[in-house]
């Protein structure tokens, strides 16, 4: 089992700059390191409020954590 969680990352494209929420995945050896991400941002679509904020509360964990860049990936 994979070990996951959302990070931040920058994303560079033709001379502009943006952030989004991405699902980063870790090997089971360093849990640290992501060694992939999400090809898309992650969205917020859930069927309970419940499950809204807990999303939102692991993407504001996020931001604690370094930025990734997406170009790394």
């Amino acid at each position: 089992m994979s070990h996951w969680n959302y990070r931040l990352v920058k994303h560079t494209e033709d001379g502009s700059v943006w952030y989004a929420f991405h699902e980063a995945y870790y090997n089971e050896t360093d849990t640290e390191t992501p060694s992939s991400i999400t090809e898309m941002p992650a969205g917020i679509i859930e069927e309970e409020l419940k499950d809204v904020e807990w999303v939102l509360k692991k993407m504001l964990k996020a931001t604690k954590k370094p930025i990734l860049n997406y170009e790394d990936f």
